[in-house]
């Protein structure tokens, strides 16, 4: 079993510098250890997912573009799709929960989003 992922949990990107917090913006209606609970449409660049301070990502246009003379740029997280996979006997807001054990692609390289802290140690869902 996985754990539940709420408000706060960090995620790191394989392509990014520093982790960042995931915040839930989108509409849900269950609580999570205090937290709202995310669901595998907690997705939303700038809003749900602030970005991962500095981008090293050889297909983000900005280094693709610079011919190898730029390294890194800063993180602009894009998303195609939604995390996967999410909860399939648990749903927030009809639509599976976000566990611990998902995971988000960015259009950059297919950098690898992943939770390293889910926000909720105690509360477990099927996956």
């Amino acid at each position: 079993m996985a754990n539940m992922t709420t408000q706060t949990a960090t995620l790191q990107c394989s392509y990014g510098a520093s982790p960042c917090s995931l915040t839930v913006t989108n509409v849900t209606t269950a609580q999570g250890v205090n937290n709202m609970a995310a669901n595998i449409l907690t997705d939303t660049a700038y809003s749900d997912i602030s970005g991962f301070s500095t981008c090293t990502s050889p297909s983000n246009p900005v280094i693709s573009g610079s011919g190898g003379t730029v390294s890194s740029t800063g993180c602009t997280p894009t998303f195609g799709s939604p995390w996967t996979p999410g909860s399939t006997t648990v749903q927030i807001s009809s639509i599976g929960a976000l566990t611990s054990s998902s995971t988000l692609t960015c259009n950059y390289a297919s950098g690898t989003i992943s939770i390293i802290n889910s926000g909720a140690t105690t509360v477990t869902v099927g996956s």
